[in-house]
């Protein structure tokens, strides 16, 4: 019975063994296959080669800007300008990267183009529209062309599109002071920050003269919350170094972009700075702390440069995908903030990151935002995407109209939000993460 048993036994085995056997050879025959046909398809001369000019291109159609690491991936498996089929099936085999998950469409975005052609559409109907007033209560921001209208979208996989004024500069104004508290966080910690600074919304515009309950700041997305940040940022260092510090940290987190200082910006807030002074002032008569009250000039001077760093739709969508990223640059794929700071950064951008607006925003739109009196709003879609628009008209509490305008449109056709795509949902909106229609999103029981 034993020896009955144990042959049974092995039968069953060797069975087993043969199916995996002939499972695997399966999996790889396919693979194989689909890596041949992808080949075929880039091999436009069907001479056994893919020319580097047409991989570039097929990269470019995914909206990849070809870069030193791109660059990189593709000079291990590269010759003489072409890949022949051994070199593709090392590129495509090998260890996950970028060019791998475009070819295989696994980037954020898979149906990118399609993407694009409905965000240019969303895009060309807003511009119709431009109600507001420019911010000229800082003189240089009234002097603007008002028909300014840029809209830039970087993914987590570095996939770039832009419409319209993408490429004029603007200064951030109070879109920088995420970046301020997030540079604050890495350098004195978490904990440190919030000892002076708290992590609610006001309910109040957002240069009025109130503190919470603590004798603090409510959040850090506010003028006061911002002057406290600048003061605690490398108070003993001098300000050329403090200033060097902070430009250097923006442009790492835009890809190492060229950002920009606008002087005239700096030089008319610092002349018409009236209500921040006193917002300071107030503080410090209230005994604030984390505020260094005998050096009250050079924080105020500090927080004007930091509001004057300038910079375009393009940048500011990378610095947005480098939060939605948590914390890696996609452009650079190098670590700027660590998770949990960008986790911190994007709960107070969602809660406080649109003035007292915020509220309606979170209802409407459901995603961390920032805005600033230029008329810029970044956007981030946390695993997705940054978004990034420009249009200087605001609205009464320093929102850009049109930007506004902009993502609700967005959202009212895509399910960008974070609450869109709840277990059992029902949605009629398209998933652009997804090469799924709206009907394959309805759940049936």
């Amino acid at each position: 019975m034993s020896r009955l048993f144990g042959k049974s036994i092995s039968r069953i085995n060797n069975n087993h063994n043969h199916n995996m056997e002939t499972l695997l050879e399966s999996i790889v025959a396919r693979k194989r296959s689909e890596i041949q046909q992808k080949f075929n398809k880039y091999d436009t001369d069907h001479k056994g080669y893919i020319h580097i000019e047409d991989l570039c291109q097929a990269l470019a159609d995914c909206g990849l800007q070809i870069n030193h690491r791109i660059e990189r991936i593709i000079a291990q498996v590269e010759s003489n300008g072409r890949i022949d089929m051994t070199g593709f099936t090392k590129l495509m085999t090998g260890k996950k990267n970028l060019v791998q998950k475009a070819l295989s469409g696994e980037l954020a975005i898979p149906n990118f183009a399609g993407f694009c052609d409905d965000l240019n559409k969303i895009f060309l109907e807003t511009k119709k529209q431009n109600p507001g007033n420019l911010a000229n209560y800082i003189p240089e921001l009234g002097t603007v062309d008002p028909e300014y209208f840029g809209m830039s979208l970087c993914t987590v996989d570095g996939q770039a599109f832009s419409a319209g004024d993408s490429r004029i500069d603007f200064t951030l104004q109070s879109t920088m002071l995420p970046i301020v508290y997030c540079l604050a966080c890495e350098q004195v910690g978490y904990d440190r920050v919030h000892e002076f600074i708290g992590k609610e919304p006001s309910g109040s515009t957002y240069n009025a003269f109130v503190l919470n309950s603590e004798n603090k700041p409510h959040n850090p997305m506010i003028n006061t919350g911002g002057i406290i940040c600048c003061s605690i940022l490398e108070p003993q260092d001098n300000q050329s170094n403090r200033f060097g510090n902070l430009f250097d940290f923006v442009s790492s987190m835009a890809g190492d972009s060229k950002i920009t200082f606008h002087q005239r910006t700096y030089l008319s807030e610092k002349e018409h700075g009236d209500r921040n002074a006193a917002l300071a002032y107030y503080m410090r008569g209230a005994e604030v702390k984390g505020l260094d009250g005998k050096r009250l000039p050079e924080v105020l001077d500090f927080y004007f440069q930091a509001c004057s760093i300038a910079c375009n739709t393009e940048d500011l969508s990378v610095i947005a995908a480098t939060l939605a990223k948590g914390g890696i640059c996609p452009l650079t794929n190098k670590r700027v903030l660590q998770t949990s700071t960008v986790r911190n950064c994007l709960s107070l951008l969602y809660s406080c990151g649109m003035y007292d607006y915020s509220g309606q925003w979170a209802f409407t739109i459901g995603l961390p935002a920032k805005s600033g009196v230029s008329g810029n709003i970044m956007v981030i879609i946390p695993n997705v995407m940054g978004l990034a628009l420009y249009s200087p008209k605001v609205d009464k509490r320093g929102n850009s109209v049109r930007g506004i305008e902009f993502c609700k449109r967005l959202i009212s056709q895509f399910s960008l939000s974070i609450f869109d795509n709840l277990v059992g949902g029902v949605s009629s909106k398209v998933d652009p993460t997804t090469d799924a229609t709206p009907a394959d999103n309805v759940m049936v029981e």
